[in-house]
């Protein structure tokens, strides 16, 4: 039986742990430009929610995502 997935705005969570990443990745140099630091960590971040919600929908039955590298090569 198929789970029950409720619509959830993940925007205020992905915001607050950019902030605290980028803040963290100026703080050990990683970075030397916050905005840049932000929008790198907030990409990371829409990219780890997208693969969870991808592998939630496998594992309730949802064909596998297509690779699109995978096609090209």
């Amino acid at each position: 039986m198929e789970q029950l997935c409720l619509p959830f705005n993940h925007e205020p969570c992905i915001n607050h742990m950019a902030v605290i990443m980028a803040n963290e990745d100026i703080a050990n140099g990683y970075w030397d430009n916050w905005d840049a630091a932000y929008e790198s960590n907030w990409d990371i971040l829409e990219n780890e929610i997208a693969a969870q919600e991808d592998e939630r929908r496998y594992l309730n039955g949802a064909t596998p995502p297509i690779n699109q590298a995978d096609e090209e090569g």
